[in-house]
């Protein structure tokens, strides 16, 4: 199958990934791996971002994986796009046929992405338009305006936070089909009445390698982005309770907040029991959660709230492959995927004393953390990327093909 996936992703040596953008990369080669050409349209491509792909994820990128850079553009207050403008349009998606087939399919997670392409004559109305539904974007676009208008009085506030949802729900339904991140997707397609096929398709992870535990340094680890949705000072906060617990934490953020982490660390006198190590490539990840007995994905539920409400939190289902019993806020994005006891052990979010609790319960227990581990790699097996790829695949042949005419068909 010819797929093209469209992303915002920066290929820069100089810049970590996301987990979005890890998500996305790693499900392009799993794509091509299984003999799909694939073509990934990112924001932008350093000239020695594909060693930099190979470095980072310590493989070399499938043959059948091809890479094109088209820069986002587009008006003020709108998703930036390689389609925002016929030109552009014109532009791209001829670039985009001399490095690849006419797309059978077209993997977006920006709606506006996809009405913008269900508009133009250039891409055959057979190419069946596929939506990875993540953050509703309306809310990210209103949070901009307001910062930009914090002048606006509630009126002015309310019609633009209603034409921004209007406006998203009527590209929603431009997709002949919706892969979701998150259950919580679940009510916003029952309210625009989308009857066009659906599918959850939650996180993936690097197939587990099922090698047994080694001696840990730590106590317990976090690995990803330092940012306040992911609840880092309920941590700190926490270890005050758990006498003599090391904590290893992995991964960037902001300098400002980083900063702030570390004078947390000191005022709570926790200076020699919390290693930060920074940020560490893909490739490396497993080897570093391999180096705690637990692992924590402490999400707020007072910040943030399109992840604890629709993500798909990457760190928890990597924890599990890495063989690591998994401690974790009870948010709905973490609940969808786990059952307190069985997959991980479950803490109230943003409460100190709770995490606390729930730390000792499976450092205490070794029964339960050997059940949670072999719960943990069960449901990691099942969420590898080649069977990711795979059910994006049977979602797109489940899709009937309307066959209206285009300019680049065949």
């Amino acid at each position: 199958m010819n797929l093209w996936l469209v992303s915002n992703i920066a290929v820069d040596p100089r810049r970590s990934l996301e987990a979005s953008a890890i998500q996305n990369i790693q499900t392009a080669m799993a794509l091509a791996e299984q003999g799909h050409t694939t073509l990934l349209w990112v924001a932008r491509m350093a000239s020695d971002g594909r060693a930099a792909l190979r470095e980072h994820f310590g493989r070399a990128l499938p043959d059948g994986l091809r890479i094109l850079a088209c820069r986002p553009k587009g008006r003020s207050g709108e998703k930036r796009t390689a389609f925002s403008a016929p030109a552009a349009r014109l532009r791209n998606i001829l670039r985009a046929r001399l490095r690849a087939p006419a797309p059978e399919a077209i993997i977006a997670r920006s709606p506006l992405v996809l009405a913008q392409l269900r508009k133009s004559w250039l891409v055959s109305s057979r190419a069946k338009l596929i939506l990875e539904f993540q953050y509703p974007e309306w809310a990210l676009l209103w949070r901009g305006w307001r910062r930009k208008h914090p002048e606006a009085g509630p009126a002015e506030c309310v019609k633009r936070l209603r034409q921004l949802r209007q406006e998203e729900n009527e590209r929603l339904l431009a997709a002949d089909g919706i892969l979701y991140a998150s259950g919580g997707h679940e009510p916003l397609l029952r309210r625009i009445q989308f009857s066009k096929p659906v599918q959850w398709l939650p996180s993936a992870c690097l197939p587990p390698d099922d090698r047994p535990p080694v001696a840990p340094e730590y106590d317990a680890g976090y690995v990803g982005r330092l940012s306040p949705e992911n609840g880092l000072e309920t941590v700190l906060a926490a270890l005050r309770e758990v006498a003599g617990l090391r904590f290893y934490v992995v991964g960037d953020g902001p300098e400002s907040y980083k900063a702030q982490l570390r004078r947390l660390t000191e005022e709570l006198g926790l200076s020699n029991r919390v290693v930060f190590a920074g940020a560490v490539k893909h490739s490396e990840v497993r080897s570093h959660m391999r180096l705690c007995r637990i692992g924590l994905v402490p999400i707020s539920a007072r910040r943030g709230p399109e992840k604890r409400q629709f993500a798909s939190p990457l760190k928890l289902v990597e924890w599990m492959a890495a063989g690591a019993p998994v401690v974790a806020s009870a948010v709905p994005s973490v609940s969808q995927h786990v059952c307190d006891g069985r997959e991980a052990a479950l803490f109230r979010p943003d409460s100190p004393q709770d995490l606390a609790a729930a730390i000792r319960r499976v450092l205490d227990s070794p029964s339960l953390q050997r059940a949670l581990r072999e719960n943990g790699l069960e449901a990691a097996r099942k969420s590898s990327y080649p069977n990711r790829a795979r059910q994006i695949i049977d979602f797109i042949e489940r899709i009937p093909c309307a066959r209206r005419r285009g300019v680049l068909e065949g």
